[in-house]
């Protein structure tokens, strides 16, 4: 939690920055601890539509010797922490793209385009125009120039 803390705009005043710490420090299980700590939830199942088309199957690319032990340390990592599962003879297959982020060290990215061009393309919610709020107990939901939507529990809704 220090790394949040320690991020926090110069600009807050002392008490601004006390509350900022105290409601970091009182909510310190929604934050997470590590770059592999990506939460899970009982309530939401996703899939991913593709319609008739057949699985992908990227050609895969070469990467640099050097990379090969990231490479497979960061695959093992994922795998110890329940991200990613082997599967072996897998029809499906997106290449790996590792990118050099500003402080020198590399990304580890997965190019879905292959994917993205054969998804059945579904009205999606994003966050960034989404405010969630928790409501009595529910899940308030509102849509800029849309209804509100409170939804009681996983796949009940109703009109707001």
């Amino acid at each position: 939690m220090q790394c949040i803390i320690d991020d926090l705009p110069t600009d807050l005043t002392a008490e601004q920055r006390e509350q900022a710490i105290r409601f970091i420090s009182n909510n310190a299980g929604v934050f997470s601890k590590s770059e592999f700590d990506i939460g899970r939830t009982p309530f939401l199942e996703h899939s991913i539509e593709t319609a008739d088309s057949r699985p992908v199957r990227q050609a895969l690319h070469r990467h640099p010797i050097a990379y090969l032990p990231l490479i497979d340390e960061y695959v093992q990592q994922m795998q110890d922490n329940g991200i990613v599962e082997p599967r072996i003879g897998s029809e499906c297959v997106s290449n790996i793209v590792l990118v050099r982020k500003k402080d020198g060290a590399l990304r580890y990215c997965t190019d879905y385009q292959g994917l993205n061009a054969v998804t059945t393309r579904l009205i999606i919610l994003c966050l960034s125009l989404i405010r969630a709020m928790i409501c009595w107990g529910k899940f308030l939901l509102h849509v800029p120039g849309h209804a509100q939507w409170v939804l009681a529990g996983p796949s009940k809704g109703g009109r707001h």
